[in-house]
């Protein structure tokens, strides 16, 4: 089980509510759980209201909540972007590595590109210069 950030969360939450109907806050928090995220139901609770989730009635009679469309579409605000962007994590696949004088890390990912976005990971969680040290250590000694 992990406790996200509070982006992340949301960003998971999102996902869920457009995949399938949800009913309820308790129906949320284990279906958070069921992913391994920890959320308690009043975290639930302010999360939906700053997603502007509304119920609504679906197919069937039921209620199930719903984020209506101009508030996805929100511009997100300057600090809101930096606070997001701060705390995700993306996964990058490159060719190789190269050293170059350029970068403050001193390497350069050759044809590098964005994998996805990891809503399962934490900024704590990514790798770290280190990590591409041994990487380039272990690429050199191949070549």
């Amino acid at each position: 089980m992990s406790t996200l950030g509070k982006p992340q969360r949301q960003h998971r939450i999102l996902r869920i509510l457009e995949d399938q109907p949800v009913s309820s806050q308790a129906q949320l928090v284990q279906m958070l759980e069921a992913d391994g995220i920890v959320a308690t139901q009043a975290t639930v609770s302010r999360d939906l209201e700053d997603l502007g989730a509304v119920k609504v009635r679906i197919p069937g009679g039921a209620m199930a909540y719903a984020i209506p469309d101009g508030n996805r579409e929100r511009a997100p605000s300057d600090d809101h972007l930096k606070r997001l962007l701060g705390e995700f994590v993306v996964e990058v696949a490159f060719s190789d590595l190269q050293v170059s004088a350029r970068y403050p890390g001193g390497f350069a990912l050759r044809l590098a590109r964005v994998k996805r976005y990891r809503d399962d990971k934490r900024a704590e969680d990514a790798d770290t210069m280190e990590s591409v040290r041994r990487i380039y250590a272990l690429q050199a000694g191949a070549s």
